[in-house]
């Protein structure tokens, strides 16, 4: 089965100067900042593992503003 394809998801400089994506990316970033606080705390290796993920996850939000590769989807 051929993987499906997803085109990259780019914003458009309109939406990257809106106060809408500049108060979205400033909350993404503190929070990122926080997560990282709470990583140098004395974690189980899955509440670390979470909070990793929460963090990865902020930085693709964060990526939207740039120019993004496709991403097929995996074949089930």
């Amino acid at each position: 089965m051929t993987p499906e394809y997803f085109p990259p998801f780019r914003l458009t400089d309109a939406e990257k100067a809106s106060p809408l994506w500049q108060r979205l990316s400033e909350r993404f970033k503190k929070r990122i900042a926080q997560l990282h606080v709470e990583l140098e705390s004395n974690l189980s290796e899955s509440e670390t593992a979470a909070k990793r993920g929460h963090i990865k996850a902020l930085r693709e939000q964060l990526a939207l503003n740039k120019e993004l590769l496709p991403v097929f989807k995996d074949a089930q």
